[in-house]
Formats: C-alpha cells, sequence, structure tokens
C-alpha cells in the first residue's frame, strides 16, 4: 500500500511544472497558480476525513474511493489543455488525494503492534516506490525531446498516476478490516491542539516552517525545467531528482541519532544551511556534476527540518492534543507553505523570464530561496529557544499520527 501511495505523487510532482508549461504552454506564473491550488485540498480534506473515518465509513474504503475518484481526475486532467479544466480538475484531484496520506497512516497504524519499532520499516516503502517510478517510467520511458520542443510522453506521466489510483483503490478493498477505534473525533475543529501552537517556541517553530514550506516548493517548481535547460534530457530529470530521496533514507535513518546529539535548534539550522547552499549551487548552475551534488541536499532540508519539527510538535503535545496539532501542523506545511511556496515560484519565474529566449534566467530564481533559507535561519537563530517538553502519556497505537503528506 505504501509503495503504492508515493509512487502516484512519484509520477508527476517532479515535472507537473514542466508539462504545464513546455507541453500546454502556460506561463510560470499560471503553473504556479495551477500547482498551488491542490493546497486547498491540504487543508480543508484533512478535517472532513478525519470527521467521516470511524464515524460513517472504514479507512480501507474511504481510501478506496478517495483514490478510485481521483484517478479518475487526473486521468480528465491529462486530456484537458486550457487553463481553467486544468486548474480546476487539479482542485478535485487535490480534495481527493491529499486525505490518502492520512488515511494510509490510520490503515497501518490500526494493524501494527509497536509504532515506533514497525512504522518507520513500513513508511519506506513509500520512497521506494517514489524511486522505482523515477527509475523506471522516468529513465526507460520519457525519450527525451530536443532543446526547446516538449517531449509528448510527459502525458503518460498523469496516465500511469491514473492507474496507479485505480490499482490502489482496488487493493485497499482488500485489505483486512481494521477494528474501530472508538475515539473519532466530536467536531471538526481539534481546538485542543490551538493550545500546543500558543507556546512561544512553537509560535516561532511554526512561522519558520511556513517559510521553509514556501521556499522547499521553488526545487519542485523550478527543477525539471531547470535541469532541461542545462541540457539533461527529459528522461533523466526524474532519476536526478530521486537522488533527493534516496539522500532522505540516509538522512532519515541518521536523524534519532542526530537529533539527540545536536538538539533541535542546530538541527533545524543545519537544514537551512543545506538549503541555502543547494539553491546558491542552482543559482551559479555549474559545473553540472556540483548541481546533480547538490541535489542530494534534500535529503538535509526534509528529514532534518520538517521530520524534527513534526517530533518537536509531538514531544509538547499531551495525549488529548497530539492528533490535532499533527494534524494542524501538516496543513501549514502542505497547505499554507506549499500553496505559498508555489504561487511566489510562479511569479518569480514570470519576473525572470527572459522574452527573448521564453525561458527563465535560473540565476536570479534561485537566489530568492538561497537568500530567504539565510533569512529563516537568522530568525531561529534570534527567536527560537527549545523548550523542555512536558511529559505526558505515551498514546494508543491507534491513536499516534503518522508522519503524512507527499511533500517529499
Amino acid at each position: 500500500m505504501m509503495f503504492l501511495q508515493y509512487a502516484i505523487p512519484a509520477c508527476i510532482n517532479p515535472i507537473l511544472s514542466l508539462y504545464l508549461m513546455n507541453n500546454l504552454g502556460f506561463s510560470p506564473s499560471r503553473a504556479g497558480q495551477i500547482i498551488a491550488v491542490v493546497a486547498i485540498g491540504a487543508i480543508v480534506a484533512p478535517f472532513l476525513a478525519a470527521y467521516v473515518v470511524d464515524r460513517f465509513i472504514s479507512a480501507r474504503v474511504l481510501l478506496a474511493a478517495c483514490h478510485g475518484l481521483a484517478g479518475a481526475a487526473i486521468g480528465a486532467f491529462s486530456l484537458s489543455r486550457s487553463f481553467w479544466p486544468v486548474y480546476v480538475l487539479y482542485f478535485v484531484y487535490g480534495l481527493l488525494f491529499l486525505p490518502t496520506h492520512g488515511l494510509s497512516n490510520t490503515v497501518v497504524l490500526h494493524r501494527i503492534r509497536d509504532v515506533k519499532r514497525d512504522f518507520g520499516s513500513i513508511r519506506m516503502w513509500g520512497t521506494a516506490g517514489w524511486v522505482f517510478i523515477a527509475w523506471t517510467f522516468g529513465l526507460f520511458w520519457l525519450k527525451g525531446a530536443p532543446p526547446g520542443e516538449p517531449d509528448p510522453r510527459l502525458a503518460d506521466a498523469l496516465r500511469l498516476c491514473a492507474m496507479l489510483h485505480a490499482a490502489l483503490a482496488v487493493y485497499s478493498l482488500t485489505l483486512p478490516r481494521e477494528q474501530r477505534a472508538g475515539g473519532a473525533p466530536a467536531t471538526l475543529i481539534p481546538w485542543e491542539a490551538f493550545r500546543v501552537f500558543a507556546r512561544p517556541s512553537v509560535m516561532v517553530l511554526s512561522l519558520a516552517t511556513l517559510l521553509t514550506s514556501a521556499i522547499h516548493q521553488h526545487y519542485y517548481f523550478g527543477m525539471a525545467p531547470f535541469l532541461k535547460g542545462l541540457g539533461a534530457a527529459e528522461n533523466h530529470i526524474m532519476p536526478l531528482m530521486s537522488i533527493g530521496q534516496a539522500a532522505e533514507v540516509l538522512m532519515l535513518g541518521l536523524l534519532g541519532r542526530a537529533l539527540t546529539r545536536l538538539g533541535t535548534k542546530r538541527m533545524l539550522l543545519i537544514a537551512l544551511a543545506a538549503q541555502a547552499v543547494r539553491f546558491t549551487v542552482f543559482s551559479i548552475g555549474s559545473p553540472f556534476p556540483l548541481v546533480v551534488a547538490a541535489i542530494a541536499a534534500h535529503g538535509f532540508c526534509y528529514a532534518f527540518f520538517f521530520t524534527a519539527s513534526y517530533i518537536y510538535i509531538d514531544e509538547h503535545s499531551s495525549r488529548e492534543a497530539r492528533a490535532g496539532a499533527q494534524q494542524l501542523f501538516t496543513i501549514l506545511i502542505m497547505g499554507a507553505g506549499y500553496f505559498l511556496g508555489h504561487v511566489t515560484a510562479g511569479r518569480l519565474g514570470e519576473w525572470f523570464l527572459d522574452p527573448a529566449t521564453n525561458a527563465i534566467d535560473f540565476g536570479s530564481f534561485w537566489a530568492v530561496p538561497a537568500a530567504g533559507a539565510v533569512v529563516i535561519a537568522l530568525i531561529l537563530l534570534a527567536a527560537f529557544r527549545a523548550e523542555t517538553p512536558q511529559p505526558h502519556p505515551s498514546p494508543a497505537p491507534e491513536e499516534m499520527p503518522g508522519p503524512g503528506g507527499a511533500l517529499g
């Protein structure tokens, strides 16, 4: 299940901006608006899914329904060519697909006895699914196209995505029935969780996370057209970007030991330093092997910042507030940060568009998130003071939230 769950975004996340601009002819600003609209689903849908699951429908059935309908939406998306149909269909797709990350975690957590021991090894199959798609579909199916011309096979990534949705919808119905947790939320809004975010350190961390999530999205928006502009064939783009996911696996494996030795604040600063370095290398744009090596910094940027932040939020949440706090924090990253990041990335692409060549000046484009990472690091350095977590009982397995999302 996890393999398919993360193979799905691997089909489209790395190449969507390239497809929208090169194949459909949208401006960078309009491409950013389309990609950003999916974040509304990340804000709205998790509340609805959390309210419905166990009250009206089981997680596995809702998971199957969401994947089946999401597959239909992205299939229709692959056939659309004008702005508004594409925009609306991607919005609908976000409403249907984004809740499945939390639902898949729920399905797993209902079935394992030791969350800390077993969840990580299961979630690792999601990263394996992402890398598998990058190297099989990206390397062997996409053929590439001459410079300045679109690869007609990019649309096949959307069709493959639809087929994987259909496969996972069918597979979800074969999963064993889960026992009802008996603790379905009474309201749509996790009010208890807001107390967690009233802590000074959590407020500062939330601001830094929102801004970091926004600049993180510049990577996904700009990387495919950037690599194509450097001369990389389109069938090499997905494998090259998967280097970041491979590094993510390594960094997640080191995360626990590093967090114990360095502490949360140093981990966050290391992640932001890695962000600044990789965007600076991209801004320089040469030599090409150095650009490829900088992609590996994704592991530091993701694991050392976002996963460490999730752990900090968990440590400062009571048993009653933990699930809601993680939900709100996910919405901050995948909702508000994702939306802000892609809208601003699209605007930057528009501002730095060379009218003579109709290509983005990536030297200037990447300099903006590089400077942003430095500013966020200074905010954390000056204002973030890690607090000692208050002891609270460990949650039962069905109450423990798993790391959700396709932020990658």
